[in-house]
């Protein structure tokens, strides 16, 4: 947003050139605790006014969730698409799968050091998972609550999609896990952790029963615990034991493909 210049955008305006702005997630929500670097910019009343400007020039707005729609057509009463993240499915097809598993149950999250408040809750379980003789493999950040561990390890996170995909389904997780801090800037998030581990880990999910994580979606296992780390032990071996009677299943949930949500691409730029 920081690039946007609104001579450019008046410009095109007035050549009749439609303006689409995308967000996915709630800007003016951020909380006191991200490690966004512009954090106070972010929430400035001047930002807030800047982006209240833009929105007078834009045609549509496209949101990932329907939650973001209703939040944001409290600042632009224009048209709002919502959009939902998805998942090349021609993409997915390359990426090559393992159906074997490491000698040693492993329990794996993925994600950006941005959602280091959400694995917090997860902190005093993970020296449980160590004394039960299971791994822990984090993909992208390593927490600072892991310091110290033993069987616990790291794989660097890359930006190039096809590389990310293919990391998530060589990790060989068995189990994935996907806490959500609680707040109302989580409100604004997706469920595309959910869809990623499904369609390229291909193990059971044990998740937050909250937000973007509490609706209903087609994947083979999922557990959602709540609060977590007062139940998430039981799932997780659970979920441990599933693996020993189970094959993994690679699946992109029932509408969350590129082929289906392509067309609603199409008709927000329209």
């Amino acid at each position: 947003l920081g690039a946007i210049d609104f001579n450019v955008l008046t410009w095109a305006k007035g050549q009749g050139i439609k303006i689409i702005l995308d967000l996915d997630d709630d800007i003016f929500n951020i909380p006191d605790t991200h490690p966004e670097p512009h954090r106070s910019v972010l929430k400035s009343t001047s930002f807030k006014n800047f982006i209240k400007a833009l929105l007078t020039l834009i045609d549509t707005m496209t949101v990932t969730t329907d939650y973001l729609k209703e939040f944001y057509s409290k600042y632009f009463s224009g048209r709002i698409e919502v959009i939902p993240n998805c998942i090349d499915e021609t993409l997915w097809k390359q990426i090559i799968k393992p159906t074997d598993r490491r000698p040693v149950p492993t329990i794996g999250w993925a994600g950006g050091s941005s959602h280091y408040q959400d694995l917090q809750p997860l902190a005093p379980i993970w020296k449980w998972i160590i004394d039960k003789g299971w791994n822990l493999r984090f993909i992208g950040y390593f927490p600072p609550s892991v310091n110290g561990l033993t069987g616990v390890d790291f794989i660097e996170w890359n930006n190039d999609i096809r590389t990310y995909y293919q990391t998530l389904a060589f990790a060989r997780l068995d189990t994935c896990v996907a806490p959500l801090m609680e707040n109302t800037y989580s409100l604004g998030k997706s469920n595309i952790k959910l869809i990623e581990y499904s369609a390229f880990c291909g193990a059971p999910i044990i998740c937050s029963d909250w937000g973007p994580y509490h609706d209903e979606i087609d994947i083979p296992y999922i557990e959602r615990v709540d609060p977590i780390p007062d139940i998430a032990k039981n799932e997780l071996e659970e979920a441990v034991s599933l693996l020993n009677v189970s094959d993994r299943k690679y699946k992109i949930p029932t509408g969350y493909t590129l082929s289906e949500v392509g067309p609603e691409w199409e008709r927000a730029f329209k």
